[in-house]
């Protein structure tokens, strides 16, 4: 998922991010449960929303064939299982037969099909689509125009899909968790406009029932949802709370049963819902994206020296706390697991010996004193802001001036999509994603982090690499020295590794301490 401020975007693929918890009484009396997202989502079209808050309404739209259960393994979605070949290169999944769309229209293998070539097809545009490359000829349509008939994808019956892969991968199925379907003849009746309320047709356990811009989304339950999975809410109210504490305040005024902290609101929880506080390990990565065709950030060395003097420990620490952990790394290694990382030559010296190497390398490009870097820095959010601030003040003795611009997130994830911008404060979410690469690959040409549009082609063949290989071991080596290619030109530089910060309501049950509370299909009202 990518962040701009407290807003992220789905990067891994689970991400689509997405936290699934404890089992909910499907008998539970009608009510509802009101949640909050930071920003008005980009799109509610799986296959076009990139941000963390369409994500997690998506996730109550949409069912994928797999997804995680209350202990984070994976576990059967629409599909009730599946196998792999001995070779590793195809997965078989089986559907469940009472799975339809919300229309009560049966759901059957070639809606998967075609989803797919939808998803990878250039004409989507999906940022989502590099996740997939994996798939056979997936990277050739979507990059080269392929025949969208040659992805490794094909029904073998009507209840049956198969994926043939270009080399092995075990976490493929958790990959799967985070490609929805989408329905074919609504698309290809309304276009875009499928996705609003009066055209909506999904296959989670929620249909879209209204939806006021950067106010709230509304949400009921699918009466064609299969019974041993039907949510215990009725309906969900999705209030848009982008503003400072909004979300806060709404929850100590009762008007949220859940809500998602950003580092400001954990910091002004008042003592009588410290109870209600709940923290959840997460890989949300905080990191400023450095565009190397701007002006004097063209130059590495100026990009090198302005992250060799940012002081991590004081942004996570001072700066936002509430848990933030200083990185140097793209990828968070206490969530993945994954060992050999190295930061970028030099990262990691005494700072006093960045600092003076950072003003030689700024020397060395022309700049000091007297003819000064000049730039503006892109943020939404106050936690941006915040961050931003800091990163001011650090680098004007250096004889870096750094102007700071705020703008609403969906404009300001315009701005970077187009390649519009000087430097910003960006972000990620791997969600329940354990495998580290689709991350990583996100940011080769064309992926959902890729802002600059600029080609490097030595990490995007050390990427390939890495999704070729068979030997895991090797595999988790290639993926480390990926990322040291890509921190090594100095355009992607990590800040902070956060948690997941929510308070929940007394009245709220099934969720748990291992997952965030985003899967509401599981939670059912108190009986007390």
């Amino acid at each position: 998922m990518h962040c701009i401020g407290g807003q992220w975007r789905i990067g891994t693929v689970l991400s689509l991010v997405l936290f699934i918890l404890g089992l909910a009484s499907a008998s539970a009396a009608p009510s509802v449960i009101r949640i909050n997202v930071g920003f008005e989502p980009d799109s509610l079209d799986p296959h076009v929303s990139a941000t963390t808050s369409a994500g997690e309404i998506d996730l109550q739209l949409f069912t994928a064939l797999t997804e995680f259960d209350v202990n984070g393994k994976i576990s059967p979605g629409v599909a009730k299982s599946w196998e792999a070949s001995p070779d590793g290169l195809t997965y078989t999944f089986h559907l469940r037969p009472d799975f339809t769309w919300s229309d009560g229209t049966p759901m059957t293998a070639s809606d998967w099909v075609w989803s797919f070539q939808r998803l990878e097809s250039p004409k989507t545009y999906s940022e989502r689509a590099v996740f997939y490359y994996d798939v056979v000829n997936a990277r050739a349509v979507s990059t080269k125009n392929a025949d969208p008939a040659t992805l490794g994808i094909r029904a073998i019956d009507p209840m049956t899909v198969e994926f043939r892969l270009e080399a092995p991968n075990p976490h493929f199925p958790e990959l799967l968790a985070g490609f929805y379907p989408v329905p074919r003849k609504d698309f290809e009746t309304y276009g875009a406009a499928w996705v609003k309320p009066e055209h909506f047709v999904g296959n989670g356990p929620y249909v879209l029932t209204g939806y006021s811009p950067h106010v709230r989304v509304d949400l009921a339950r699918n009466p064609h949802y299969p019974s041993d999975r039907r949510p215990a809410y009725d309906t969900v109210i999705v209030y848009i709370t982008p503003e400072a504490m909004s979300g806060l305040l709404r929850y100590r005024a009762g008007g949220l049963d859940i809500v998602a902290l950003s580092s400001a609101e954990f910091a002004r929880i008042p003592p009588e819902h410290q109870g209600e506080l709940h923290i959840y390990p997460a890989a949300n990565v905080t990191y400023l994206t450095l565009n190397p065709k701007s002006g004097p950030l063209s130059d590495m060395r100026v990009r090198k020296a302005l992250s060799l003097t940012i002081d991590r420990d004081l942004i996570a620490h001072k700066v936002l706390g509430a848990g933030a952990v200083p990185m140097n790394l793209i990828l968070y290694d206490a969530w993945t697991g994954l060992t050999g990382q190295k930061p970028p030559d030099d990262s990691m010296r005494p700072p006093t010996e960045r600092t003076a190497l950072a003003v030689n390398l700024l020397k060395a490009a022309g700049y000091g004193p007297s003819h000064r870097v000049q730039f503006t820095i892109m943020c939404s959010g106050e936690i941006a802001m915040r961050v931003c601030v800091q990163l001011q003040s650090t680098w004007k003795p250096l004889g870096v001036d750094v102007q700071i611009q705020t703008a609403e997130a969906t404009g300001l994830f315009a701005d970077l999509d187009a390649g519009d911008f000087d430097a910003a404060i960006s972000g990620y979410a791997m969600g329940q994603q354990k495998d580290p690469l689709p991350s990583l690959a996100a940011f080769e040409d064309g992926g959902m982090f890729d802002f600059t549009h600029r080609a490097l082609p030595v990490f995007n063949t050390a990427v390939d690499a890495a999704r070729m290989e068979k030997d895991p071991m090797v595999r988790a080596a290639k993926v480390a020295e990926a990322e040291h290619i890509l921190l090594s030109d100095w355009s992607i530089v990590p800040l902070v590794a956060q948690p997941g910060r929510y308070l929940i309501a007394p009245t709220v049950t099934g969720w748990n301490t291992h997952a965030a509370p985003v899967a509401l299909r599981f939670f059912s009202p108190s009986r007390s």
